[in-house]
C-alpha cells in the first residue's frame, strides 16, 4: 500500500540522549499537591480555571490520590506548565482517566499544544454511565509541549457523576533509522538493522521499543518477523516495511507512509495493533 502524507521533522537527536527518559510526571500524590489543591507550583507545575460549582481539584477516590471532576455544572480547565522536550524533539504523552455514572452532557477532553501553537484534541470521553478506566496516548514533535484538560459533569446522577485524572506523563522518544535490509529484531553487535545516528549509520545494537520511533528508508527493506512495538513508524519514499510472519506490531502513535514508500502485510491483515491513532488501514 502506498499513501502520500505530509511529514515535517523538527529535531532528531542521537540514541544517547534521554532514551525513554520521563521528562514530566504528575501523580497527584499527597503532599505534592495536597488534597483539595487547584494549583501546583512545584516541580511539575500546573494550574486550573475553576468551574461554577462542585469539585475540580485533587482528591482521594477509592484510596487513590487523583484529580477529581465532580458536579461542576460547567467547564473546568486543568493546564500543565510548558514542558521542555527539546532534547529529543519527540515525546510520548500518557494519562489515565476514570469515569463513573456520567451522562450525555458530561465530558473530559484532553489537548496538547506544541511550541506555543493551538490546542489539538488527542483524547476524549463523552459521557458513559458505567465506570470506565482508559489510557490516553499521543506522540508530539517539537521543542515544548503543554497539556490541557477540559471537563464537566452536571450532577444529574444524584451528584456522583465524575471523572478522574491521574498519572499524567511526558516521556522522551528517540528515533531509530534503518541502516540495512534486515529483520525488525536484528540487534547483531556491529551489524544490526537499526542505527540511532541516521539512515545507514553505525549499528546501535538495539531494536525499537515503545519509547522509540522508526524511520525506514535508504533503499532498505525491514521485515516484521516477531511481535514488536514502537511509538511511530515513518516509511520514506525509498523504504519498505513488510511482514514475514503474522506477528503483531503495536503502535502508540502514527503510521506514516511517504509517496514512494512501500508497506506489504503479505496477507497478515490483523498484524497491526493501534494503541494510539491514525493507522491508515
Amino acid at each position: 500500500m502506498k499513501q502520500t502524507l505530509i511529514y515535517v521533522a523538527l529535531m532528531i537527536m542521537s540514541w544517547g540522549v534521554a532514551h525513554g527518559q520521563v521528562l514530566w510526571n504528575e501523580t497527584f500524590t499527597d503532599p505534592d499537591p495536597l488534597l483539595g489543591s487547584t494549583v501546583d507550583n512545584g516541580a511539575t507545575a500546573w494550574s486550573t480555571v475553576q468551574p461554577p460549582n462542585g469539585t475540580f481539584a485533587t482528591a482521594e477516590v477509592l484510596g487513590e490520590d487523583v484529580f477529581l471532576v465532580n458536579n461542576t455544572d460547567g467547564e473546568g480547565v486543568w493546564i500543565s506548565e510548558w514542558i521542555d522536550i527539546s532534547l529529543t524533539g519527540y515525546a510520548l504523552l500518557d494519562l489515565d482517566v476514570g469515569s463513573g455514572f456520567t451522562g450525555g452532557g458530561d465530558y473530559l477532553r484532553v489537548y496538547y499544544s506544541v511550541n506555543n501553537g493551538p490546542d489539538s484534541l488527542f483524547f476524549a470521553i463523552e459521557g458513559s454511565f458505567l465506570a470506565i478506566d482508559a489510557t490516553g496516548t499521543g506522540v508530539v514533535q517539537g521543542d515544548s509541549v503543554r497539556i490541557t484538560v477540559r471537563s464537566t459533569t452536571d450532577g444529574s446522577f444524584f451528584g456522583v457523576d465524575s471523572y478522574t485524572l491521574d498519572n499524567v506523563s511526558v516521556t522522551a522518544v528517540t528515533t531509530l533509522y534503518s541502516r540495512k535490509s534486515g529483520d525488525w529484531d536484528d540487534a547483531t553487535p556491529g551489524n544490526g538493522t537499526w542505527s540511532a545516528l541516521g539512515l545507514g549509520g553505525a549499528s546501535c545494537d538495539c531494536i525499537p521499543t515503545n519509547t522509540t520511533r522508526v524511520e525506514i528508508g535508504n533503499i532498505n527493506t525491514v521485515s516484521i518477523n516477531v511481535a514488536g512495538s514502537t511509538t511511530e513508524v515513518l516509511v520514506l519514499n525509498n523504504g519498505t516495511l513488510q511482514w514475514s510472519s503474522a506477528s503483531t506490531l503495536s503502535l502508540r502513535g502514527n503510521f506514516l507512509i511517504n509517496s514512494g514508500g512501500t508497506v506489504s502485510l503479505n496477507g497478515n491483515t490483523g498484524a497491526i495493533t493501534s494503541l494510539g491513532f491514525n493507522i491508515p488501514y
